[in-house]
């Protein structure tokens, strides 16, 4: 390879690499993570939830067909209790059998140790359907050690009268969260078991909805090959804005549902399931009914906003849609307030995160240019330092020609040059010199390993197959 090609070769690494260093996103370097798609999904029954006939864009935490968990924000509350006058309903899409469901809701707990205003143990249980047996269940992934990976997901329900579902959104996200997670959100940096944190969030299902973003509805984690239901959305974090339409920063933050599984057996006092490896290494979730949060003295610093509850029809500011500021410390008060996509959504993580890619891709094209600019600069000089004369052009050789040739005679307007010495005349003239030619690199062949074999499932523990229980 010639010294042009290699310069070249190392301006573009150096290019590339500047890009990467500038690309300051707010998560942490994300590591290559498995490919899940919508169908295995589709294949967990999801859920959405309603008031009075209107959807809501709380995520639910669907155990069963008769009970469920949601973000207490997502509920209104009359003299400190859940107000009984509103009518709440469940919608469960046909996940693994292809049947959906419509359920009232008929008693709603709400976790005794509730902080509205910092958000600590923002959880509340459905129940549902009552006078019938359990005949499905999601199992629900508890040990976040086993995690290879988050899906994030925002059911779409088309048509409430009707049941019309459309197809899910899924954003696909590492484990890991940054440290804005943290400076954002205290109850988070608090309990950092207790939640998943990202900055992502997606274009409501219609835009009758909301032209605004909103969260998605619920996470996922993927083990062992498999989808299991994770969380639901708590709240979010803003800053530069007061809410989800415009803003410079967002984090979005998703409530467990690992660690209230024991409290919501002691309510139901039925089973309620979860996930272990085949192995048998996972940690199981934490057996103390009574379980809460850390507890904080506030949800977010100062000149940051929370968004919690319904961000549906936020220009209307919906009954149930709560933005809270910290400057004031104080929660707003309630006012009375579709074409779904078929592919992945990419979500949107805000636009200091657009800016920032912005500025890596201009850096790289800048610097690519100057690269082509000094690379034929290069090539230039290269040129022509590296140009070599032919010998037998030089006057003195050309003399030396003429007397070791008979006859032979210089060209026209040319004569012997004044320094020509015939003694010592080489009788090995040396030949031409011409730029060495470049050699073809060799051949890089890269193998392609074999896939991990598939970790299969264990004797007796069951995969989403969400086999009937019999009552």
């Amino acid at each position: 390879m010639g010294r042009g090609s290699l310069l070249i070769l190392s301006v573009l690494i150096v290019a590339l690499w500047s890009a990467a260093l500038i690309d300051g996103s707010p998560v942490a370097s994300r590591k290559l993570m498995p490919r899940v798609t919508l169908q295995d999904v589709a294949k967990i029954k999801g859920a959405v939830l309603t008031k009075g006939g209107k959807l809501l864009s709380c995520g639910v935490g669907l155990l069963d067909n008769k009970a469920s968990l949601v973000s207490a924000d997502c509920l209104d509350f009359k003299d400190g209790k859940v107000d009984s006058s509103v009518d709440y309903s469940l919608h469960a899409d046909s996940g693994y059998d292809g049947a959906t469901a419509q359920f009232d809701i008929k008693k709603i707990t709400v976790h005794p140790d509730y902080d509205k205003k910092t958000k600590a143990n923002n959880v509340a249980l459905l129940e549902y359907n009552l006078d019938n047996n359990v005949t499905w269940y999601n199992y629900n992934s508890v040990d976040r050690s086993k995690w290879e990976s988050l899906i994030y997901v925002q059911r779409v329900l088309t048509n409430v009268e009707t049941g019309e579902w459309g197809a899910s959104k899924m954003y696909m996200h590492s484990v890991d969260d940054d440290n804005q997670c943290s400076d954002l959100s205290p109850i988070f940096k608090a309990n950092k078991d207790d939640f998943t944190c990202n900055e992502i969030v997606a274009q409501a299902p219609t835009s009758s909805l909301s032209s605004c973003k909103v969260p998605y509805d619920t996470v996922y984690g993927f083990t062992n090959n498999i989808v299991y239901q994770a969380g639901f959305f708590s709240h979010a974090v803003v800053e530069g804005g007061s809410d989800l339409c415009k803003y410079d920063t967002v984090r979005t933050y998703y409530i467990l549902i690992a660690d209230y599984l024991m409290w919501v057996n002691s309510i139901t006092n039925r089973i309620v399931y979860y996930f272990m490896t085949p192995d048998g290494n996972s940690d199981p979730p934490q057996s103390n009914p009574n379980y809460k949060m850390t507890d904080v003295s506030s949800a977010a610093p100062n000149g940051a906003n929370v968004i919690t509850g319904n961000q549906y029809s936020l220009e209307g500011k919906d009954a149930s849609s709560d933005s809270e500021s910290n400057a004031s410390d104080n929660a707003s008060d309630p006012e009375d307030s579709s074409d779904a996509s078929s592919s992945d959504s990419q979500g949107d993580s805000g636009l200091s995160t657009k800016n920032t890619i912005i500025i890596a891709v201009c850096c790289s094209v800048g610097t690519l240019i100057l690269a082509v600019v000094v690379y034929f600069g290069v090539r230039k000089c290269v040129l022509k330092w590296g140009r070599t004369t032919d010998p037998y052009a030089s006057s003195r050789v050309q003399d030396l020609l003429t007397d070791d040739i008979g006859g032979a005679s210089f060209p026209a307007g040319q004569r012997q040059h004044r320094d020509s010495i015939s003694e010592d005349m080489p009788y090995d003239r040396p030949p031409p010199a011409y730029p060495a030619g470049e050699q073809r690199p060799a051949n890089n062949t890269n193998g392609n390993a074999n896939p991990a074999d598939a970790l299969l499932y264990q004797p007796g523990t069951p995969g989403n197959d969400h086999r009937d229980e019999k009552g």
